[in-house]
């Protein structure tokens, strides 16, 4: 039997090395290498960001899994 610690950090350097392969692959097959970066954000869009998020969260925090339904 291997020692844990000789198994254990190239374990986790081969999962850091795939999970940045797997980044950099979706990067460019989403193409994001072509976006150009916001300098600033309307108002509008920052309040429409908002209220999805605190949106999502109120869902959820009603969900009633004794009967599957989403109540407000």
């Amino acid at each position: 039997m291997w020692p844990v610690g000789l198994v254990l950090a190239p374990a986790f350097v081969f999962a850091v090395m795939v999970a940045a392969a797997v980044f950099l692959a979706a990067w460019d097959l989403l193409g994001a290498r072509e976006l150009k970066p916001e300098r600033r954000i309307e108002s509008k869009t920052l309040f429409a960001l908002v209220k999805l998020s605190s949106a999502g969260a109120e869902k959820g925090s009603w969900y009633e899994p004794e009967t599957g339904m989403i109540t407000s």
